[in-house]
């Protein structure tokens, strides 16, 4: 009996849509792996796809099944933009919709129940996208609640961040290959090994990865660490070893001075002005980006509501918990978290509870506590699309601006509320997740019309589609 071992590389350079960016080093993404895996020789079968659709990346993943011999291993790669579902990643395929996200996306449910299929007896599925860790990272769908006995997962960020992307490979794709390379300077490299590397190379950058697994972390990736010198030598991948001196025909550098570091850093220190003038310059680029539209002025009327702390936020579980993942340079923002110990019941409906406590532990309340330490004008705002016509939802774009002393962070996410009750509309927005990004304030004219493309343009489709299900009701 032959061991039977595959792989499946996707990258989508282009999702074509305009709510998402073309990527194309998620090509050179795909090429690099294989490459990379052809160098381990550990995979005897290795398929490459590069702006399929959803039904194509499926369907080659199906064929991989083994007829014969059973499969030992199967690995599955993603280069691409990913997608929040309701509660799930999505991958953003080719011809993506994103009303449609399931039937023209790749849900992790539909991977997990083809790799379930398949039955490979381990499987490894790394994931470079934005938001690669929803649904798992936390532990919500984790590895524990999918039957599959032997599972690695890589992710390149978590639940609720994006990853950056890259003009020849993608900063984790570029990582993940040099942590394979440099896991270890002789003998087999294992999962545990590329993990453990991947997390020290990524330290001080914007990724933040994660690794998972049920079963073994140490399944071996290579058995000899040597057979990965040429693409070392292919991507130009140097790293000298320990105690080995750097040869360069360059002068050496001289240490850094620690005084002037802190100088060229209080340089750059955002002022009040600076943070206040920005949040002015964003109400006022929304507002003129909404006139200007061909077609939302015709269905809604454009209003805004904006406040100078943190008051009427909700999922404050998930702002702080995100929240304490960023470098932290100052204290403008109280973002804690501690358990209450619930109050203490008088009477019979105390021994009762007495008698709970002995049996069950002491009940606990989580509070979590997300508030701004000063007041700072339009800090929230709620950006609300209103229809002129009853019969349509009202939208809405949420942002909450995290200033701190050398960068400013956002918080957004947009929601579709319908009547619940006669001019009254519904706010389900308590356990809506966020979205996390870095304002950039050079570019801030051009990063505002890419997050209000995605925005109007799903106004518009909630638009089209009442209007499609009103003429199929005549």
């Amino acid at each position: 009996m032959s061991i039977v071992r595959k792989a499946l590389l996707v990258g989508i350079t282009d999702a074509g849509s305009k709510s998402f960016d073309q990527l194309p080093a998620c090509a050179n993404d795909v090429d690099a792996m294989y490459d990379l895996l052809k160098a381990a020789n550990r995979f005897g079968e290795i398929e490459r796809l590069v702006d399929a659709s959803a039904t194509d990346i499926l369907d080659k993943l199906k064929s991989l099944q083994s007829k014969s011999d059973p499969l030992e291993e199967l690995l599955v790669y993603f280069s691409g933009h990913g997608f929040r579902g309701e509660d799930e990643l999505v991958w953003v395929a080719s011809g993506f919709d994103t009303q449609n996200p399931n039937s023209t996306g790749v849900a992790n449910s539909d991977l997990y129940d083809v790799l379930r299929h398949i039955g490979a007896e381990q499987t490894i599925v790394i994931q470079d996208a934005c938001f690669s860790g929803y649904g798992w990272v936390k532990g919500e769908a984790g590895p524990s609640q999918r039957p599959l006995e032997k599972l690695i997962e890589f992710s390149s960020s978590w639940e609720d961040s994006t990853t950056p992307s890259g003009i020849e490979l993608s900063p984790y794709t570029d990582h993940f290959i040099e942590a394979a390379c440099y896991a270890k300077s002789e003998g087999a490299v294992d999962y545990g090994d590329i993990s453990r590397k991947l997390k020290d190379l990524v330290s001080n950058s914007r990724l933040a990865p994660h690794s998972k697994h049920q079963g073994d972390l140490f399944v071996e990736f290579c058995d000899d660490v040597s057979k990965l010198d040429v693409i070392r030598s292919k991507y130009e991948i140097v790293e000298p070893s320990e105690g080995e001196a750097v040869t360069s025909q360059e002068p050496a550098l001289a240490a850094p001075n620690p005084t002037a570091i802190l100088e060229a850093a209080t340089k750059n220190i955002l002022s009040k002005d600076d943070v206040t003038s920005t949040l002015e310059q964003i109400a006022l680029l929304i507002e003129a980006r909404f006139n200007a539209h061909a077609d939302l002025p015709d269905y809604f009327e454009y209003s805004t509501t904006s406040h100078d702390g943190y008051y009427h936020l909700s999922n404050e579980k998930q702002l702080v918990e995100t929240y304490q993942r960023l470098p932290q340079w100052d204290d403008f923002v109280d973002a804690s978290h501690e358990r209450v110990e619930q109050k203490k019941r008088r009477g019979m409906i105390a021994a009762a509870s007495a008698i709970h406590d002995m049996m069950y532990g002491l009940d606990y309340e989580e509070v979590y506590r997300f508030e701004l330490r000063t007041p700072l004008a339009k800090v929230h705002q709620v950006f609300h699309l209103t229809p002129k016509f009853e019969i349509l939802r009202r939208c809405e774009l949420e942002l909450c601006f995290v200033p701190g002393l050398l960068e400013m962070h956002y918080f957004s996410r947009w929601n579709v509320q319908g009547f619940s009750d006669w001019g009254e509309f519904t706010d389900e927005k308590k356990d809506q997740r966020w979205t996390l990004a870095k304002v950039d304030r050079e570019g801030l004219k051009a990063q505002l019309d890419k997050l209000l493309d995605g925005f109007f343009d799903r106004s518009i489709e909630a638009v089209s589609r009442t209007v499609k299900n009103l003429e199929a009701r005549r």
